[in-house]
């Protein structure tokens, strides 16, 4: 459902006042685009939800959390000023993060530098904006990689004879990779640290569980260029190459990313709201999850695969896999070099999705609301269809159905093992076969024209609109096409 202009001047007159004392740089305008979209987006769900639509824009707002932070923590990253002058003096704050220190801060009464606990911080701005700026933690990680001082928090478990590993944080940048000997190692890093953000370990018979420890609420955090903006953690985890039990990941607001994690029972990893980069796996089972995210994997030796985005892009590649489901509701998907001994199965509803150098015992690649694009498939049974887009594929081969709805089909084929159907109810088909196969043929077209080699070619039937017949001798195969509106061509 859209925000009506009504709304969004209500949020645009919100952040009016908050971003107003700040420089119209690059950086805090898209800052403020980036807030504005996100207000709009909760404000939508809000109203499709139920909320009263007077009351959705307040508590989307209310429910992000403290966008004046965010604001003055990028104006502290960058050394930015701001725009407006007091001519307060002294004013004393407690620093309202858990654990926080209290601070001074003076506006020079015959300059305009601002200092805090006698650190000169910035000119040109209020006291009180002074005081937001004092509450930012100046010594955090703000790009987020990994670290060279020791992390604020370290966990070890000793892994021998656990049958499974279950990882569950909530609002964090998960990263996994071999560790060494039989110990699990937990490094957390955080942006602001408070020790109630320590995370725990903790057994149950064969299970050992790692959970995140308290997170501020509410956390907004934001990338605007290199500044990272807001609440941050990067959690890198060392799972022993020893362990071969299952392998449970959980993250409620964060990426997951993994990395060449070998003899795998089985791996479950589930993201309600960032994306899942996976390489180099080895893995009974995996199942990934995500309703807001991309899912990457790569270079990965798996049995079945079950691949499954609400709203996010999926890219599998270089992999060798016994089955591959692969759904997105609302993205692309992209298939390359992939072995799969047994069905795969590539869906989007609303994307394109595209194929190349994939061989499986049967393939079907499929989307409600976009085009599909295919190279070099092999597979005893293909399918791609379309219902509101065109198809394009090259070097087929395998029985073959292609459908299109409403679009046009190309494809050709390097060899004819199977059945060919192909149909469109509102566009052209162009089918490629090699010169010297043999087949029967069945086409037709209500309004277009039939264009076909007739080399070696026996016709049953031959009118405008419809041909039967065979080509070649003994022909064990048939191509069937047919299309509502538009050109046949063999």
């Amino acid at each position: 459902m859209a925000v009506n202009n009504e709304l969004k001047q209500a949020i645009a007159q919100q952040l009016d006042t908050i971003f107003a004392v700040y420089p119209a740089t690059a950086a805090f305008m898209d800052l403020r685009a980036e807030i504005s979209g996100d207000l709009e987006a909760a404000t939508s769900d809000k109203i499709a939800s139920g909320v009263p639509t007077d009351e959705a824009a307040t508590q989307a707002i209310a429910d992000f959390g403290d966008i004046a932070g965010l604001a003055a923590q990028l104006a502290a990253d960058q050394g930015a000023v701001t725009r407006a002058k007091d001519t307060s003096t002294d004013v004393t704050i407690d620093n309202t993060q858990p654990g926080g220190a209290t601070h001074t801060i003076n506006v020079g009464a015959d300059t305009d530098t601002i200092t805090i606990d006698g650190k000169i911080i910035g000119v040109d701005i209020t006291a009180a904006e002074a005081a937001t700026l004092a509450k930012q933690d100046t010594n955090a990680d703000t790009d987020l990689q990994l670290p060279a001082s020791t992390p604020q928090n370290e966990l070890h478990c000793n892994l021998s004879g656990m049958t499974e590993l279950h990882i569950d944080y909530d609002y964090d940048e998960l990263h996994l990779m071999p560790g060494s000997g039989n110990d699990l190692e937990v490094h957390e890093y955080f942006s602001n640290f408070n020790p109630e953000y320590a995370g725990q370990i903790m057994q149950n018979a064969g299970v050992v569980t790692v959970r995140h420890g308290v997170r501020p609420k509410p956390t907004p955090r934001i990338t605007i260029g290199k500044f990272k903006l807001g609440f941050w953690t990067k959690i890198v985890i060392g799972v022993p190459e020893t362990f071969t039990g299952k392998l449970q990941v959980t993250n409620r607001n964060g990426n997951v990313a993994a990395l060449n994690l070998r003899d795998l029972a089985a791996a479950d990893i589930n993201v309600h709201e960032g994306s899942v980069q996976l390489a180099y796996l080895a893995s009974k089972t995996l199942t990934v999850n995500t309703d807001d995210g991309n899912i990457t994997l790569q270079g990965s030796q798996l049995g079945p695969v079950q691949l499954t985005s609400r709203d996010g892009n999926l890219l599998i590649e270089q992999s060798a896999l016994s089955e591959l489901t692969a759904r997105s509701e609302d993205g692309n998907i992209s298939a390359n070099n992939l072995s799969i001994t047994g069905t795969a199965k590539l869906n989007t509803r609303d994307g394109n999705a595209e194929a190349t150098t994939v061989r499986a015992h049967a393939l079907q690649v499929e989307s409600k609301d976009g085009n599909l694009s295919a190279t070099s498939l092999t597979a005893d049974q293909l399918t791609l269809s379309t219902a509101d887009g065109s198809i394009k594929a090259d070097q087929l081969a395998g029985a073959t159905t292609l459908r299109a709805d409403d679009g046009s089909i190309h494809a050709s084929w390097t060899a004819l093992t199977g059945d060919i159907t192909a149909s469109s109810h509102d566009g052209s088909l162009h089918l490629d076969l090699p010169r010297t196969v043999s087949y029967n043929f069945d086409l037709h077209t209500d309004d277009g024209s039939l264009r076909q080699d007739e080399t070696n070619v026996q016709f049953t039937k031959h009118s405008t609109h419809h041909r039967q017949g065979y080509k070649g001798q003994n022909p064990e195969f048939t191509i069937t096409a047919s299309t509502n509106d538009g050109n046949l061509t063999i």
